[in-house]
């Protein structure tokens, strides 16, 4: 798994991941976007209501990150279809290297993430035109 999945480490990778990440959308500073999927299970036998995802079927909520060519640099799988992306991503290394100063940048992240200085997302109501602006650009 590591020889394929890796966040950047190197400043020369970091550096090169935020300039390909601007010229998307002439947004600085991106590392990764960030975004958990649910993918079905059988019933597990033990703990099975904690498998129950807000859908109504059993699952495992898997975390991943990606760069602008949607290379998966980093991946968590361990979390019951019940648990927020939020809590996964909260609880997560790299949320901790964000935390600690290990990394320097952002991710972008749905509304499903709680807004941080290193996780930005999405404005639900906007009320400016600058606000407006970041908002379409994020869709593009």
């Amino acid at each position: 798994m590591h020889q394929f999945i890796f966040f950047p480490a190197s400043e020369y990778d970091k550096a090169r991941v935020k300039r390909e990440f601007y010229s998307i959308a002439g947004f600085p500073n991106v590392l990764g976007f960030v975004d958990c999927t649910h993918v079905k299970i059988r019933a597990p036998k033990r703990n099975e209501m904690d498998f129950v995802n807000r859908k109504g079927y059993h699952s495992v909520n898997i975390q991943m990150i990606c760069d602008p060519q949607f290379l998966i640099t980093d991946v968590v799988v361990k979390w019951p279809g019940s648990v927020h992306d939020s809590r996964i991503f909260r609880e997560s290394s790299i949320c901790a290297k964000f935390e600690n100063g290990q990394l320097d940048g952002l991710l972008l992240g749905d509304s499903g993430y709680a807004c941080r200085t290193f996780l930005l997302t999405p404005y639900l109501h906007t009320q400016t035109q600058s606000q407006e602006r970041a908002h379409i650009s994020r869709h593009l």
